[in-house]
């Protein structure tokens, strides 16, 4: 089951501290982040399924909850599904528990934000143990990509925890997303995620919050190679 929980109101983002981060911040010495965020692009790359082409199948724990006003809970369905990756992205799912209302609101996509043009800063108080922790946001307001923070490990460079907030996602007044990664076979695997969004409604806005455990990662090396569901 899930392993991490974490009491997160829909009207505060998953990035919970992240304007109060960016703003205390200074900024790092630049030769010094630059190679950290060139290093952790590199690895990505590497590492990522997106990005190496592999084809592979996890079982979902899902907590899906529809919060309230207040950001509380009024109901949760609890689902399993066994979800079907080609290339890194959802190709398709299968239930084992339960049947999923809105599947639209799962997403396990998240952008490369290695490829945008971020303005970078590092935690003031980096004791240089630990995860290292950047944070990125848009130099624009009126961009559209994501800000948010990125823990990288330090030694290998691989994804550790993602952090995003979404200025922009169609339909949806303001949504988020946090992701841990697991190192599986030398991949960087999805091994969580938790989303809070609020829908767009002409009576009332529609508050949910997914909790996402993904486990028993089973992976094919050909992009080509068939997935065969039961």
């Amino acid at each position: 089951m899930l392993t991490r929980r974490y009491d997160i109101r829909f009207l505060v983002p998953l990035v919970i501290g992240l304007g109060s981060f960016l703003a205390i911040s200074v900024r790092a010495d630049e030769r010094v982040i630059s190679f950290y965020w060139q290093q952790a692009a590199d690895t990505f790359r590497e590492t990522m399924p997106t990005e190496t082409a592999l084809n592979y199948v996890a079982t979902g724990v899902v907590l899906h909850s529809v919060l309230d006003s207040d950001g509380g809970i009024e109901t949760t369905d609890t689902l399993i599904y066994n979800y079907y990756f080609r290339s890194g992205r959802l190709d398709s799912s299968v239930a084992v528990l339960g049947e999923f209302e809105y599947p639209e609101r799962l997403d396990f996509s998240f952008p490369d934000i290695f490829q945008s043009d971020y303005e970078l800063t590092l935690y003031p108080n980096d004791t240089g143990g630990g995860p290292l922790a950047i944070g990125f946001d848009n130099r624009s307001d009126t961009l559209a990509e994501p800000i948010g923070i990125v823990l990288l490990d330090r030694q290998h460079y691989t994804l550790g925890e993602l952090l995003l907030n979404f200025n922009q996602r169609r339909g949806h007044r303001s949504y988020s997303q946090r992701f841990w990664f697991s190192q599986i076979d030398g991949l960087t695997m999805i091994d969580s995620l938790v989303i809070v969004g609020t829908i767009f409604n002409r009576i009332a806005p529609i508050n949910y919050r997914l909790d996402v455990s993904l486990r028993g990662h089973r992976l094919w090396a050909d992009a080509d190679s068939s997935l065969a569901k039961p």
